[in-house]
């Protein structure tokens, strides 16, 4: 129970972060459910395109573009 609470508020989290960013990292020590960020990047090049395609979905996807950093 504890470890699905965990998850859940990581995966909000990350959902909340991605909708305002232009850029989002991508780390082989990353973990796909933390926000992107460089600090706490994705895991998975995949992981990042899903949080691009939340961009677009949410009409909230930059006119500059969006970076992934890998």
């Amino acid at each position: 129970m504890k470890h699905t609470l965990s998850l859940i508020t990581a995966l909000l989290l990350a959902s909340l972060a991605s909708v305002y960013a232009s850029e989002f990292h991508v780390a082989p020590n990353g973990k796909d459910a933390a926000p992107g960020t460089k600090d706490q990047p994705f895991a998975t090049a995949e992981r990042a395109r899903d949080a691009v395609r939340q961009l677009k979905g949410a009409g909230k996807y930059p006119a500059e573009g969006v970076t992934i950093w890998l």
